[in-house]
């Protein structure tokens, strides 16, 4: 698979970078995953605006990045010959300017994945809302991909991170949501949280068709009563839960069907 690197097409095992420079060294950087299909990504002005405030909060800067998005996405497709997938937007911290950089991956999430849903397994490294870092989506991503895989080993999809108040957090890639007598509950932004892009999606569905959404703090034991729990992400769009340590959850409540529906059908 070939990359796109500061405008430039490489193939991914050639590319030669400063290894001295903080991008490298200490995972100084910030990136957007986006679903492609038909070489178009989905909500790429929803992303490039998290991106842009999350570069602004580190000082980063990308001299006409959204020109260079657009030019980019385009660029490494044709590149590749590979127009459906998942797409990756890195902004890597360098010594004299920035790194911009693109990668393209398989979207991996099957039909029967969906129809099986996922089981979500409890980390025991704990979400500190104190840090800037939870906020944003950063390269420091080693906890998320190490707690994971640790939950992967176990039988389960994803972990499910609680923060430092015991409270719901996230997931490693994924916003959490349950269903409760017919309202909608997901933990606030304040417990540390990334604020998905999907995840506002849905609150604002929601809250135009008159699904009550609770957004708080709130402990582990609120999952156990739920009627019905899912997650959320941009490429996976909504994933129905059917287990979460032991605790199985309805795949098929009408809230959640609903939802799945109506974000499918803004998309054609």
């Amino acid at each position: 698979m070939k990359i796109l690197l500061n405008n430039q097409i490489y193939d991914s095992s050639s590319t030669q970078v400063n290894i001295s420079e903080a991008g490298i060294q200490y995972g100084f950087g910030l990136f957007e995953t986006l679903k492609l299909t038909n070489g178009v990504p989905e909500d790429l002005g929803m992303h490039l605006n998290r991106l842009q405030t999350s570069m602004n909060h580190f000082n980063l800067s990308v001299d006409n990045l959204r020109q260079k998005v657009n030019e980019g996405i385009n660029k490494i497709c044709v590149a590749n010959d590979v127009f459906d997938g998942i797409l990756k937007i890195s902004v890597l911290k360098g010594n004299q300017e920035n790194h911009l950089l693109f990668t393209m991956r398989p979207n991996t999430y099957s039909k029967d994945r969906y129809e099986k849903g996922f089981k979500l397994g409890l980390s025991k490294i704990k979400r500190n809302p104190y840090s800037d870092l939870v906020y944003h989506k950063t390269c420091n991503y080693m906890e998320c991909v190490y707690e994971r895989q640790k939950v992967i080993e176990r039988g389960y999809d994803e972990v499910l991170f609680i923060n430092i108040h015991d409270e719901l957090a996230e997931g490693a890639v994924s916003n959490l949501f349950w269903v409760k007598d017919n309202n909608l509950y997901t933990p606030s932004l304040s417990t540390g949280i990334l604020n998905g892009i999907t995840r506002g999606k849905i609150i604002d569905y929601a809250e135009k068709n008159g699904i009550k959404v609770h957004q708080g703090s709130y402990k582990l034991k609120e999952l156990e009563n739920a009627d019905a729990c899912f997650i959320t992400n941009s490429i996976m769009g909504i994933m129905p839960v059917s287990e979460i340590e032991n605790t199985w959850y309805s795949k098929d409540n009408r809230i959640i069907q609903e939802i799945i529906r109506k974000l499918k059908n803004s998309l054609k």
